[in-house]
């Protein structure tokens, strides 16, 4: 704008584990069992591995999103992988998933496009599996996928798939978020700034 902004708004992004509507369990994939098994996901195909990826200063990791952990994911080549979650909510004081609707979404780190897709996928799922576009290879891009319940629905699963192709890749998944009988709730909380002065840059610098 040739003029300098016309507002300025500050805020932050909410990290999943503080989201008391995620029914995702480790969705910012915090806690592991050694450094190769991300708690409560599961990676399927064959070859393909999970690692932990450890947040560092100096300099930052990048491959981070959010918190200390994010998971490193490498799908082997020919083979379709998926890491996913098996979300069970017919215990007792869980909550109803009786057609309902059903909305996932998670940040993945990837440099290769039109491989990667969000997936919500299982027996009492309409349609399974259900998928989202795909990842356009740009780096971190938020990945998210809507999908309904059958009238008798107990749980389902929620992740992401990797296709087949000829050559393994490399990926990071971080902060995933799903929400079941709503649409996807806001992780953002910005407010306005009332009293800010812009200052323009020095011979347009």
């Amino acid at each position: 704008l040739r003029g300098g902004p016309i507002s300025v708004w500050l805020g932050e992004r909410t990290p999943v584990v503080d989201l008391a509507e995620n029914v995702l369990l480790n969705p910012g994939f915090e806690d592991w069992a050694g450094s190769t098994s991300p708690n409560s996901w599961s990676v399927s195909g064959t070859g393909s591995t999970t690692i932990q990826e450890i947040e560092t200063t100096s300099p930052k990791n990048y491959a981070v999103l959010e918190g200390a952990n994010s998971v490193k994911l490498t799908a082997a080549a020919n083979v379709t992988t998926t890491l996913l979650q098996a979300v069970d909510l017919s215990a007792s004081g869980k909550i109803g998933t009786e057609g309902m609707e059903v909305n996932l979404s998670l940040w993945v780190y990837c440099k290769t496009a039109s491989r990667v897709r969000a997936r919500i996928s299982g027996t009492d799922v309409a349609s399974s599996p259900v998928r989202s576009a795909y990842h356009g290879g740009s780096g971190w891009e938020k990945l998210t996928v809507s999908a309904n319940l059958t009238s008798a629905a107990t749980g389902f699963s929620a992740g992401i798939e990797v296709d087949t192709a000829s050559t393994a890749i490399a990926m990071f998944v971080d902060e995933a978020l799903c929400v079941v009988g709503q649409s996807e709730i806001r992780q953002d909380r910005w407010e306005p700034l009332d009293v800010w002065t812009w200052l323009p840059p020095i011979d347009g610098g």
